[in-house]
């Protein structure tokens, strides 16, 4: 019996880590802040209400850049992407 496979484009090599495997490029806010330590609270009131750490919304859901949360750990200030 024939078998048939699926092609996904590759992604961009700057998305893949040192062993090839794709590195996500946006968490969740529940990720978001498990990586952060902080809590739903900290994460609106002092990051996203004040426009310190940059979302992107998809079809309803809220989405962190990983780009905007090493910006913020590396500099304090909202990521250009």
């Amino acid at each position: 019996m024939p078998t048939t496979s699926v092609v996904i484009d590759d992604p961009t090599p700057a998305a893949r880590d040192a062993v090839g495997r794709v590195q996500r490029l946006t968490y969740t806010v529940e990720e978001t802040l498990v990586v952060l330590g902080i809590g739903r609270t900290a994460f609106y009131e002092q990051l996203i209400n004040t426009g310190r750490l940059h979302t992107v919304v998809v079809g309803g859901r809220r989405l962190v850049p990983r780009a905007a949360v090493e910006a913020l750990l590396v500099g304090g200030d909202r990521a250009t992407t």
